[in-house]
């Protein structure tokens, strides 16, 4: 399973593309980057014991609970030697200091509260989670640090932690194959989970503000239109169809605002006029797109 940004986090990138962002918003975009890099070079370290043991992994699970009035967001469950492990990942720019209950605080003596309230919140509701769907085991929870260039102050062997350094002798040791089948696992997990949060914000659009063209996903570079069929990136020397440029048109449209009405004209104008409502047409009325 490939980890994909999450819904925010690709909206923050589209419109870090296309406007200005403020500071709050330039802030928070770079947070989910710093995790997100985390997270992808966790799962860089561990798919090698999913592969050879075949173990469950699930990757970024939001779900409801407290009958749908609340959401929780689990960045990792791993199925392993018949025990759940709940790895929430982490990548911070600073360091913490965690005392002998486990609370972690930043270094001027502050205690790092959001941090304490997920950590307690997720053992509980993904046991509950795992007894709803008739999978009860024994769960094991560790925040992980991927940042290697910071560290936790007072860490004991008694604390759920694991930093990049220990992270390879931990999977030696606990990442082993499974005694009993979970292969209804995945699909039972999969059920519960939410496309978009329910507090996700959607965003006007005004065609008149936004940057127009296409912008490459690997580098985030302005791609040109090279032919009548490619869009070239001079950044990182992507090539793809105009087909494929179209849809990440659309794409980003339906980031912004999914409740936005979209047509050929629309798209068009996004293009910056590079691509015409004539053409875009065309590959709707041959299945090629939809909107």
């Amino acid at each position: 399973m490939t980890r994909n940004k999450t819904y925010t986090h690709l909206q923050l990138k589209t419109l870090s593309q296309r406007t200005q962002l403020d500071d709050t918003k330039k802030m928070e975009l770079e947070r989910l980057d710093n995790g997100f890099h985390g997270e992808t070079s966790f799962d860089d370290l561990i798919e090698s014991y999913v592969q050879a043991h075949d173990l469950i992994h699930i990757k970024d699970l939001l779900f409801e609970y407290d009958e749908g009035k609340k959401e929780l967001q689990i960045d990792n469950i791993v199925v392993a030697g018949d025990a759940c492990y709940i790895f929430e990942v982490k990548k911070y720019q600073f360091n913490l200091v965690i005392d002998d209950r486990g609370f972690f605080y930043y270094e001027n003596g502050k205690e790092f509260s959001m941090l304490n309230t997920q950590v307690e919140k997720q053992k509980g509701e993904v046991r509950q989670l795992l007894a709803d769907i008739g999978y009860p085991m024994p769960i094991h929870h560790f925040i992980v640090f991927m940042n290697p260039d910071r560290t936790v102050f007072g860490l004991q062997r008694k604390h759920n932690v694991l930093t990049r350094a220990i992270l390879k002798d931990f999977f030696e040791q606990k990442m082993r194959p499974n005694r009993k089948d979970y292969s209804f696992f995945v699909s039972a997990i999969n059920e519960r989970r939410l496309k978009i949060s329910k507090h996700a914000t959607f965003f006007k659009i005004d065609l008149d503000l936004l940057k127009k063209g296409v912008y490459c996903t690997a580098c985030d570079n302005r791609m040109r239109r090279t032919s009548n069929y490619f869009y070239t990136c001079y950044g990182c020397n992507l090539r793809i169809r105009t087909l494929d440029a179209v849809k990440l048109l659309i794409r980003d449209l339906r980031l912004l605002n999914p409740e936005h009405k979209i047509d050929s004209g629309i798209i068009s104008r996004l293009s910056g006029g590079e691509i015409s409502s004539s053409v875009i047409r065309k590959y709707r009325m041959k299945g090629l797109i939809k909107f």
